[in-house]
């Protein structure tokens, strides 16, 4: 039930994300929110319906962290200067990074 669960939240996720392509004057990061948000539905789905692995597992949180991160982006465009957009953008990257070194510290061997 949580695959269909999943692919049903993918599909309407790039539902939307294609409508938002047609909306003159929207930050091209909240495009990508959503077809992020949507990969993430569906490698859950894989998940939960196909894989049930680690790896599987792993690409969830990733598309997730990365959904995150544009949709930060997106609202630190909406409402503060360029200035302080680029400091945003660049706490968030650094966020990221130390999100895969201690992924990479965590791996056995």
């Amino acid at each position: 039930m949580e695959a269909i669960s999943n692919l049903i939240l993918a599909l309407v996720t790039w539902a939307c994300a294609l409508a938002l392509l047609r909306v003159p004057g929207v930050i091209r990061a909240w495009h990508m929110t959503f077809w992020f948000v949507g990969g993430s539905a569906l490698a859950g789905a894989a998940y939960h319906g196909l894989f049930h692995s680690t790896a599987s597992w792993v690409a969830v949180g990733v598309l997730v962290v990365i959904a995150i991160s544009y949709l930060l982006i997106d609202s630190a465009e909406e409402i503060l200067s360029p200035h302080a957009v680029r400091i945003v953008v660049g706490v968030r990257a650094a966020g990221i990074a130390a999100y895969g070194v201690g992924w990479c510290a965590a791996i056995p061997g």
